[in-house]
């Protein structure tokens, strides 16, 4: 088990205020997200088009976290189901930990992570990896509130608690390289 403090960790983005504003224009303005009859999955990876409508993102994070953007996406939330319990897929573009970046609806919204869970790996037809919990008796570790960027471990079982009164839900999650998870260190 890892101290409670380094499941998440609140950090601070330059331009923070500017970056979400554009993001948000970038949504509206060259997406469906917004749409929710366009929603297929709560993970959408857009990362060459988001850093080219917003490259302050990507000079934050090489001047001020001297880190590489690998890869950047919306994720989504509708309805709770989408935010169940889960890991995300560890593959090389996504590191054990990710910034969190929130951008719409994600006041009053949490992500818990938990320990003793256990996962049956699926690949879904589409070629998506999922991990199904197959326990009940996991136990809550820490949560925290994505009311400003946080630093979470993804590797982590997690899972997102929404506040239905808003959505859609949307969070901008950065992998880097080298990995985010050096962050707890600073």
């Amino acid at each position: 088990m890892i101290p409670q403090n380094q499941y998440w960790k609140y950090i601070d983005i330059p331009d923070l205020t500017t970056i979400q504003d554009k993001i948000l224009a970038f949504i509206q303005n060259s997406t469906d997200i917004m749409n929710p009859r366009s929603f297929q999955n709560p993970m959408i990876p857009l990362t060459g088009r988001i850093i080219q409508h917003v490259p302050e993102l990507d000079a934050t994070f090489k001047n001020h976290f001297n880190k590489m953007i690998m890869f950047a996406a919306f994720y989504v939330t509708w309805e709770p189901k989408h935010g169940a319990l889960h890991v995300d897929d560890l593959t090389q573009e996504h590191n054990r930990a990710r910034v969190n970046i929130p951008i719409l609806n994600c006041q009053d919204t949490y992500t818990a992570f938990y320990e003793n869970v256990t996962f049956e790996r699926e690949q879904l037809p589409n070629g998506e990896v999922f991990n199904r919990v197959k326990n009940t008796d996991y136990t809550e570790m820490t949560r925290v509130e994505l009311n400003k960027p946080a630093l979470l471990r993804v590797e982590k079982p997690h899972a997102i608690f929404m506040n239905m009164k808003n959505t859609p839900r949307i969070s901008l999650t950065i992998a880097t390289f080298p990995d985010s998870i050096t962050l707890f260190r600073s």
